[in-house]
């Protein structure tokens, strides 16, 4: 399992990404990549991005914080990163919400370019993108901690990631003094994915060490050429009863790093009206964005339909052995590799699936003062519609240009994942547009440079302007 959610990352080949779509810049008019958002806006020139620099960043957020997983302890008089499973952290201090989700969104622009043409503004952008997301029940991980003599019902867990290219295409136009709209149709290519679901899942005692699990469990993977290899043999209880699972250690992920594995369309949709007369400086813009789908081929899916099989607990995670510390990298696998014992499943063969894109519904308004038309002040509703992966953030900004040449924003936002706080600073001089913010302040860190709170994003841009 370690091995699969490693390289599902590596072959979307994303060395960076746009955590969350970068909302605080929503209402930067001087940000030119802010089409994205919403497909309505328009900048005031022409530009051209630098490639793999125009939007670049990363981050997470969820209803958990990271310093719930990791901690810091002293080991041998020295302070070490390990993880809530390390015997050096009480169980008294582990604590998870009734459901732990996280959600991470990662966006590598290649290229981007707008420009003014067709009677309005038309965009073209070539993004390799990737989408992860976890919803798992709270009692899974004190169960992890503790294990303690009891039957465990855990119910149900979802979890999903997947990778794609896409072309976009996009245009808007103004359809009278008040009225601008937008589209943008997304033509994709599918890299990878992986989704994997349990329902009813229960640990009844047989021993102090030995559980019986029963539940059932369902697997799918998309990779061209990815094979499960060759299955192991199991022998429930003692009874002669047996079946074959998925062998994690044989997993073959074929010859290339990077392939095809499925298509799909999307579409963006946006509208951005301006009031004139008494509510002149006042405009309110909506939009959906990602609204579309992946066709996947050679997916390989493997399930178990309850079959029971035996559990023996957690075991090997741990910061130190015979040879010294033991990087947190590897108490990480270790620890993936004891979830992976959960999923316990027989390879059903190939099959054809379809997924769905995180599609996100923005809202904004927003108002410019007439007495000072430096500054801008906005409110905007960011919901994510993906099932069990969803969540809904407002967030309230306050743009400030004090320079031609220059745009500041600072925002706080509430919402699924609690509350944060953002700011991006916007340096337009002619011919260039460079911006830099964060829509979660990092906060804590662990090291190595592990933020630990319940989300973290930061991003960057670097375009060339010209022509107004």
């Amino acid at each position: 399992m370690t091995r699969i959610l490693h390289t599902l990352l590596l072959s979307a080949v994303v060395a960076a990404g746009t955590a969350q779509t970068a909302t605080t810049t929503y209402f930067m008019d001087g940000i030119p990549t802010r089409h994205t958002l919403n497909p309505a806006f328009a900048p005031d020139g022409n530009y051209v991005s630098m490639p793999l620099l125009g939007q670049t960043g990363g981050g997470y957020s969820g209803n958990v914080r990271l310093d719930d997983f990791i901690y810091t302890r002293p080991v041998n008089g020295q302070l070490r990163t390990v993880t809530f499973l390390h015997p050096g952290v009480a169980a008294s201090d582990v604590s998870f919400p009734d459901r732990t989700r996280l959600n991470e969104e990662l966006r590598l622009q290649v290229i981007d370019a707008g420009f003014r043409m067709l009677g309005g503004y038309s965009t073209v952008g070539i993004s390799v993108r990737e989408q992860g997301g976890i919803n798992l029940p709270g009692e899974l991980f004190g169960m992890m901690k503790t294990l303690a003599n009891k039957d465990y019902d855990l119910g149900r867990g979802d979890a999903c990631l997947q990778s794609w290219a896409e072309l976009a295409l996009g245009h808007s136009r103004r359809l009278n003094p008040h009225l601008r709209v937008g589209a943008k149709l997304k033509l994709l290519l599918g890299l990878a994915q992986a989704k994997s679901r349990f329902t009813d899942l229960r640990l009844n005692l047989e021993s102090p060490d030995r559980w019986t699990v029963t539940g059932r469990e369902e697997l799918h993977v998309s990779r061209q050429g990815f094979t499960w290899g060759a299955p192991r043999t199991h022998t429930y209880n003692t009874s002669t009863q047996t079946y074959e699972s998925v062998n994690w250690d044989n997993v073959s992920w074929g010859n290339r790093k990077v392939s095809v594995s499925g298509g799909g369309l999307a579409v963006d949709l946006g509208a951005d009206y301006a009031f004139t007369g008494t509510l002149s400086g006042l405009s309110l813009s909506a939009a959906l964005t990602d609204l579309g789908f992946l066709r996947w081929d050679d997916t390989r899916r493997a399930s178990n339909e309850g079959r029971p099989f035996t559990f023996a607990g957690f075991h090997n995670v741990q910061v130190k052995g015979h040879e010294g510390d033991i990087p947190f990298k590897e108490q990480s696998d270790q620890l993936l590799d004891n979830l992976a014992r959960f999923y316990n499943v027989s390879d059903q063969g190939n099959a054809h699936t379809q997924t769905s894109l995180g599609t996100t519904l923005n809202v904004g308004v927003a108002y410019t003062l007439p007495a000072w038309k430096q500054l801008t002040l906005g409110l905007l509703s960011t919901t994510r519609l993906q099932s069990r992966y969803g969540w809904n953030e407002e967030r309230l900004s306050a743009t400030v240009r004090p320079l031609t040449w220059l745009e500041i924003c600072l925002s706080g936002a509430v919402g699924t994942a609690g509350s944060s706080w953002g700011g991006v600073l916007n340096v337009k001089p002619r011919y260039v547009n460079f911006y830099i913010g964060f829509d979660r302040y990092f906060g804590r860190l662990a090291k190595p440079f592990v933020p630990l709170g319940s989300g973290a994003s930061a991003y960057l841009g670097l375009n060339f302007t010209f022509g107004r």
